[in-house]
């Protein structure tokens, strides 16, 4: 069985995913509505080969496992009739990467890549779709005898360019932590990086609002009417703050009112102490 070339590949196949910089959206106008279009990379290093949809959003993945999204939509990612991941909207931002870390699909593949060395990129062949097709298969193989006989009939359709082989459950885990090293340490962002930081908004927003029904006992003159009016005008979720340029520089919020102010770091930044009311 070959082996997976571990500690020297993943950052070569990952060096340029994200080099799109750091805003790629576009605008684009579909049945008379406008959406934002984003950037994203599917990677277990860079997996190309992979079909994707992204709601109006269709293609394959390319060489560094690029794809486009329409903003807010979900986006699926299949190898022939399996799902290999679903991705909610909110889990997506402009030049995300999308870390396919379930073992069962890592090791499908790391499998199936074309050269058999995922140092370098996984490349999906179109037969391995077809293969996966004809064999009728829906689900992600947890078999090692079947993952055997379908890279076997792979290699039937191209025995001269396909040198795939199944890989053991150490060497995926290996590749993985890999892959998670060198994305941790070029500051990539991926969806539970994303996920995270929309979570710690929740939580501090509902802070925030506690905090403001508190402040009414405190400020009989201020009605809870008028300290939830004040909540409810700030930013509803991590994008507005974003899309707010009087509060780019530090994302973050102030709400003011009578002896009491509220603040929400967004996302991995903190806010400024000289920033307030």
């Amino acid at each position: 069985m070959k082996k997976i070339s571990i500690i020297s590949g993943v950052t070569a196949s990952l060096l340029l995913v994200g080099c799109g910089g750091e805003n790629s959206s576009d605008n684009q106008v579909v049945q008379g509505v406008t959406k934002t279009v984003g950037t994203g990379y599917y990677v277990d290093a860079a997996v190309a080969g992979i079909h994707y949809e992204c709601g109006s959003q269709r293609g394959v993945t390319d060489a560094l496992g690029k794809f486009s999204f329409d903003k807010d939509d979900k986006c699926t990612f299949t190898l022939g009739n399996i799902v290999l991941r679903e991705i909610n909207g909110t889990s997506l931002e402009d030049n995300v990467t999308i870390l396919e870390d379930n073992k069962e699909v890592a090791k499908l593949l790391q499998s199936f890549d074309k050269d058999g060395d995922t140092s370098n990129g996984i490349e999906i062949l179109p037969e391995v779709h077809e293969v996966m097709d004809e064999q009728n298969i829906t689900e992600v193989p947890k078999d090692t005898t079947e993952l055997v006989d379908l890279v076997d009939k792979v290699k039937e359709k191209r025995p001269t360019e396909f040198e795939g082989e199944v890989v053991t459950d150490a060497e995926v885990e290996a590749h993985l932590d890999n892959t998670r090293k060198d994305l941790k340490s070029r500051g990539k962002r991926t969806q539970y990086d994303i996920e995270e930081a929309y979570s710690r908004f929740e939580r501090r927003r509902e802070e925030a609002e506690n905090e403001a029904r508190e402040s009414v006992s405190s400020n009989p003159e201020r009605t809870l009417e008028q300290t939830q009016n004040d909540v409810s005008s700030a930013p509803k979720n991590e994008q507005e703050v974003k899309d707010n340029t009087n509060l780019n520089r530090d994302r973050t919020w102030f709400t003011c009112s009578v002896g009491f102010r509220i603040r929400i770091p967004i996302g991995k930044y903190e806010p400024s102490d000289s920033a307030g009311c």
